[in-house]
C-alpha cells in the first residue's frame, strides 16, 4: 500500500511539474500568431527534417549492437534496429512508465539469459549517448566562450562534463579502486553476487576502447542528427539561427528533457527551449521570438512521433501476451534477483 501511495505521488508531483511549466509557455505566447507560424511553415523543408531523423534510429542500433558484442551478446542488425523502434515508441508514444531503455533490457534479457550484462549495455548505451551529445555541447562551448550571454550553457555543459567523467576515471582507475576498497564495499551490499557480476559487466568496456570509441562516433552521428533536425525545422518555421547555437543550446534542452521530473519531458522541454532559444538566438525580431521556438519544438515533437510510429507497428506485431505492468514486474525480477544462500 505505501508504494502504490508513493507511486501516486511522484506521478503526481511529474504530472503537476509538467502542467505547471505548460502553463507558463503557453503565457509566454500569442495563439493567433503560433497558428500563423505553423500555417506558413515550409512543409518541403518539414519533409526534409522527417529524412534527416530517420536516420538516427539505424546510427542508434549500431552502437547499442557494438556495446552489446562486448558483453558477448550477439544481435543481428535487424532484430537490434526492431528493438530500437521499439523503444523510441515507448520513449515517445506511450502513456506508461516503463521507458524505451526498460522494453529493451527486457527482451534482450529474455533473449540472451544474460541479465546483468544486458542491463549493463544498455546503461552503457545511455551514459554514451549522454556524454557524446554534452561533448558536442563543449565543443560548441569552446568556440562561444567569449560570449557573456552565453555563460550560463557554458557552466551546464562543464558541471555536466565533470559530474559524467569524474565516476569514471573513478570507477576505471585500478589505484583509487583499491584505495577505496571498492570490492569490499559491493560485498556489503544487498545482492553481492549479483552486483559484482554487474561490476565486472562495466568493468569489460576498460579492454574495449577502440570499440567504445567507434560507439561515440554513432553517437554523434546520431546528435548531429538530431540537432541538424531542429536547426532544419526552425528554417521551415521563419527561424535564422546559427548552426553552431544549436549545437551549444540542444545538448543543454536534451539534457533537461531526459529528466525524469517531468511526464516525457512535456513543460521542461518546452520552456527550456524558449529560455534559450531567445530572439538574438533565432535571428527574429522579439514580438516573435517565443511563437517562432515554440513552433519549432512543437513540430520537432511531431517528427519524433512519426519516426517513432514504425515501431508501435513491430511491438504490436512482436507481443505475446505480456502487459508493460507485467514486464515492469518481471524486469525488476531480472535487474534484482532473490538473494541466495550464498549472498
Amino acid at each position: 500500500m505505501k508504494d502504490t501511495y508513493k507511486k501516486i505521488i511522484r506521478h503526481g508531483a511529474r504530472f503537476a511539474i509538467a502542467v505547471g511549466l505548460i502553463a507558463y509557455v503557453v503565457s509566454q505566447i500569442d495563439f493567433t500568431d503560433l497558428l500563423t507560424t505553423l500555417k506558413e511553415s515550409n512543409i518541403a523543408t518539414l519533409v526534409g527534417a522527417v529524412v534527416l531523423l530517420a536516420f538516427q534510429p539505424a546510427f542508434g542500433a549500431l552502437r547499442w549492437r557494438l556495446l552489446l558484442r562486448i558483453q558477448d551478446i550477439h544481435l543481428k542488425f535487424l532484430e537490434a534496429l526492431r528493438l530500437t523502434y521499439i523503444g523510441i515508441f515507448f520513449n515517445n508514444c506511450m502513456p506508461s512508465s516503463i521507458g524505451g531503455d526498460a522494453v529493451k533490457a527486457y527482451y534482450i534479457a529474455k533473449q540472451s539469459h544474460r541479465k546483468a550484462e544486458s542491463v549493463v549495455a544498455i546503461f552503457v548505451d545511455r551514459l554514451v549517448g549522454i556524454s557524446g551529445l554534452i561533448i558536442l555541447g563543449g565543443v560548441a562551448a569552446i568556440f562561444t566562450i567569449r560570449d557573456a550571454d552565453k555563460r550560463l550553457a557554458h557552466l551546464i555543459i562543464g558541471v555536466t562534463l565533470v559530474a559524467l567523467f569524474g565516476p569514471l576515471l573513478l570507477f576505471y582507475s585500478r589505484r583509487l579502486r583499491k584505495a577505496l576498497r571498492v570490492k569490499r564495499l559491493v560485498q556489503r551490499l544487498p545482492f553481492p553476487g549479483f552486483l559484482q557480476k554487474v561490476e565486472r559487466a562495466i568493468f569489460v568496456y576498460r579492454y574495449h576502447k577502440a570499440v567504445i570509441l567507434l560507439a561515440f562516433g554513432y553517437t554523434w552521428l546520431t546528435q548531429a542528427l538530431g540537432i541538424l533536425t531542429i536547426w532544419v525545422i526552425g528554417r521551415a518555421v521563419g527561424a535564422n539561427a546559427g548552426l553552431h547555437l544549436c549545437f551549444l543550446y540542444m545538448p543543454v534542452v536534451w539534457l533537461v528533457w531526459v529528466l525524469p521530473i517531468s511526464v516525457n519531458g512535456l513543460g521542461t522541454a518546452d520552456a527550456t527551449f524558449l529560455y534559450f532559444f531567445n530572439a538574438s538566438v533565432l535571428g527574429v525580431y522579439a514580438g516573435r521570438a517565443s511563437e517562432i521556438a515554440l513552433a519549432t519544438i512543437l513540430l520537432f515533437r511531431v517528427v519524433q512521433f512519426i519516426i517513432a510510429l514504425p515501431g508501435g507497428v513491430l511491438y504490436a506485431l512482436r507481443r505475446t501476451d505480456i502487459s508493460t505492468r507485467q514486464m515492469q514486474r518481471e524486469l525488476a525480477d531480472l535487474t534484482l534477483p532473490e538473494p541466495t544462500d550464498d549472498e
